[in-house]
């Protein structure tokens, strides 16, 4: 079917018996012909001018008349070509243009290459000549020793050499780079009768240009006998179309990556359910990989769906329908439930056909977990009995108030955006926007009490907290607070405070009758031991031995009645906050000394070594010498009554941290069980020590005391060998004594101190 090259679609409507005739009888004329449509553009062509143009014709379909080469120039060309369509016949050199009809109906034209010139040398130039001159793609011929033979324009452009330059020339000369390589032994096996398509070569012809991409195809020439004389060389400059493939892949590999970042599972199937596309997300949400699923069916790769609502959206899909779906749940590979929401969305070709379908699933497992901790965490604040409000940023409007603060502030159920000034006096208010919601705003909380306002006219006093939050962008966003009804906690401190004041005064009462006792009892007493001393010495006459024994035991009572009484008298003065602390400068070495020497004789009687060590860097601290002396002999004296015979007492003054002193005795004497140290400093607790006497208040009153001046005490002890005493204070003056004139030498400040 030859003649079909001059038959094409468009141009006849119906090929029949006598349609495909005259095709044959066009097909077989010996004049190159060439068909164009009325947008002058090649439609078909002739068996002539295939062989009149040579390899690679069909380049022409499609081509316009400007752009085959013809060269009676653009203006004769049109003109003659108007008059083709317009129904007129005529010539234009070596060119006949003719009308095409089918019926009464112009459809075109028909060129017919009758001889002369075509392509400028109207002497010599032969129609093929044109032609071939005309052809895109770059075409020459040799002969069987490699001599060039043919060399059309287009190669002439390509390799910057006129065809007179090559015409006869060894190929070898004109291409010398080749010799040696693939590319020669290609031009000799196509002169041995082989046909050789070589696609997608890297050329660059002059080494200067930047490379180009080509198809290139060998064939033999043969003469009429079949005998090969030569070869032809045509080259398809497919830059453009490797460009274009170029870019396409790089496209694809963009939307690949598009895809594989998308953060939603993407798969895509076709008509038979079978997968097309599988993105990363859903390789990592299923474990599948692409290359595994690409190809296979739903169903096998999905086992679990046949049968399920989810395969039915999928067929939806198939038949043109979208499906959205929300928080679905699917079981995941490693055996647990993710939530999905989803849509199932058909694909169309480019006539509106369904060719597959496409799923596109967001993982909301998260957000369903978040709902529900927030429905779970709203019941919590609905069902708590402290009232939670949330409101906008400047505190204008409450738009959430949970059931405890409706009920108790009387707002139904169904209201909104509630103001809050109708909930707070105009004095509260006031203090409300300027103290609690700057404070809330800057610092992001505010915690205090505040004044609020039933609808039913109570008012009730409320410890509150008030939060602010920010936005993304660190601007105030809303405020929260938690609000608790301080109604009974008022009372009951109104009945503290009220029964606190009574006992204050019942304790005032019987520190001032215990201070008034001190000095019945302390004159009476004192003048029992002055004339029992007098009787005793014997002032009044001599005594048998039965009587100083009765004395030594009235001394002996009344002179611990007397140490009972003071320290009663010591407590009472501490509790009633009368005690007179006098601090000044003191030198606690000279201090210790004296104190040693005070205790001295009863350490000698119980046959108790003395010992002291004292840091000169902390020898000196502002306290009341008074009372720092009182604590000091209630410490040895205690380190002596229970200590052993032969055992040791030690004094330490040693610094305390960065701004205190510690002021210890250390005993060798039976020690203090673990259970019974909590109980040392309570008053009249002796811990069951019977056989030592004392009031049982030593200790208590020497906490009371360090305790006054800003110290603390502390104990140590293990049972059997020996306790330690501490009392810590603070080295840092009063700022209202003079310390500096007391920094000299230890002489000059214990004589002074004197």
């Amino acid at each position: 079917m030859l003649g079909h090259r001059l038959v094409p679609e468009g141009f006849v409507a119906t090929v029949d018996a006598e349609s495909v005739f005259i095709a044959g009888m066009l097909d077989a004329c010996p004049l190159p012909m060439l068909a164009f449509d009325r947008d002058a553009r090649c439609v078909a062509r002739n068996s002539a001018a295939d062989r009149a143009f040579g390899i690679g014709t069909p380049q022409l379909v499609g081509r316009a008349i400007r752009e085959v080469g013809f060269s009676i120039g653009e203006t004769l060309l049109d003109d003659a070509w108007r008059r083709a369509i317009g129904g007129e016949r005529c010539t234009r050199g070596p060119l006949c243009f003719a009308p095409v009809h089918a019926g009464s109906e112009i459809i075109g034209g028909l060129i017919t290459v009758t001889g002369g010139a075509a392509s400028g040398d109207e002497s010599s130039a032969t129609p093929a000549r044109a032609i071939l001159d005309a052809l895109p793609n770059a075409l020459f011929a040799y002969d069987r020793e490699l001599r060039i033979t043919e060399w059309n324009a287009a190669t002439a452009s390509v390799n910057h050499l006129a065809r007179e330059e090559v015409i006869g020339r060894g190929l070898l000369d004109v291409f010398p780079y080749i010799r040696g390589t693939p590319i020669e032994e290609e031009h000799r096996r196509t002169v041995a009768g082989e046909v050789i398509d070589a696609r997608d070569r890297c050329w660059t012809p002059t080494g200067h240009e930047a490379p180009r991409w080509y198809d290139v195809l060998y064939l033999p020439l043969r003469d009429a006998t079949g005998v090969v004389t030569g070869g032809v060389v045509a080259t398809t400059d497919v830059t453009s179309r490797r460009e274009a493939e170029d870019e396409l892949a790089n496209e694809r590999r963009l939307l690949r990556t598009v895809i594989d970042s998308a953060p939603f599972g993407l798969l895509a199937f076709d008509a038979a359910l079978c997968i097309t596309e599988w993105n990363a997300l859903a390789e990592r949400a299923m474990g599948l990989r692409r290359a595994v699923v690409i190809g296979r069916r739903l169903v096998d790769v999905l086992p679990g769906i046949e049968g399920t609502q989810a395969l039915r959206d999928y067929q939806r899909a198939l038949a043109g329908e979208t499906v959205a779906v929300r928080e679905r749940w699917y079981a995941s590979p490693n055996g647990g439930m993710r939530c999905y929401d989803a849509v199932f969305a058909p694909m169309h070709d480019g006539r509106g056909t369904v060719i597959g379908g496409v799923m596109i699933a967001i993982d909301v497992t998260a957000r369903v977990h978040a709902t529900a901790e927030r429905d779970r965490l709203t019941r919590i604040v609905e069902a708590t009995p402290d009232v939670v409000a949330i409101g906008d940023a400047r505190a204008q409007t409450l738009t959430y108030v949970n059931r405890a603060g409706r009920e108790l502030l009387g707002i139904g159920p169904q209201e909104t955006d509630i103001a809050v000034r109708e909930f707070l006096t105009a004095k509260e208010l006031a203090f409300v926007f300027d103290v609690v919601v700057p404070t809330a705003t800057r610092d992001g909380v505010w915690r205090g009490e505040i004044s609020m306002r039933t609808r039913d006219g109570r008012t009730i006093p409320m410890s509150a907290v008030v939060v602010g939050h920010a936005d993304a962008t660190g601007a105030p966003a809303y405020l929260s607070g938690i609000l608790r009804d301080m109604t009974v906690e008022k009372r009951h401190e109104a009945e503290l405070a009220a029964a606190r004041e009574r006992a204050e005064q019942a304790s005032g009462a019987k520190s001032a009758f215990l201070a008034g006792m001190s000095h019945e009892l302390r004159t009476p007493l004192g003048a029992v031991i002055g004339f029992a001393q007098l009787l005793r010495d014997g002032h009044a006459g001599p005594l048998t031995e039965k009587q100083r024994e009765y004395l030594d035991d009235v001394l002996i009572g009344a002179r611990h009645l007397r140490v009972v009484v003071d320290d009663t008298v010591d407590l009472a003065r501490i509790e009633a906050g009368i005690m007179d602390i006098r601090p000044e400068p003191v030198d606690l070495g000279a201090l210790v000394d004296e104190a040693i020497v005070t205790v001295s004789v009863l350490a000698a009687e119980r046959g108790v070594a003395l010992e002291r060590e004292i840091d000169p860097h902390v020898q000196y601290v502002v306290a009341d010498p008074a009372r720092v002396r009182q604590v000091l002999l209630n410490y040895l004296t205690n380190a002596i009554k229970f200590n052993r015979p032969g055992g040791r007492a030690r004094v330490e003054v040693a610094a305390e941290g960065d701004g205190g002193v510690r002021l210890s005795v250390w005993d060798t004497g039976r020690g203090i069980a673990q259970d019974d140290l909590t109980r040392l400093f309570v008053e009249f607790q002796r811990l069951g020590v019977d056989d030592v006497g004392g009031s049982g208040l030593g200790l208590a009153i020497t906490r009371r005391i360090v305790e006054a001046m800003g110290g603390a005490v502390q104990v140590e002890s293990t049972p059997g060998a020996g306790s330690a005493f501490h009392a810590v204070l603070p080295v840092t003056p009063d700022a209202s004594v003079d310390v500096s004139r007391w920094r000299s030498t230890p002489a000059e400040a214990r004589t002074r101190s004197e």
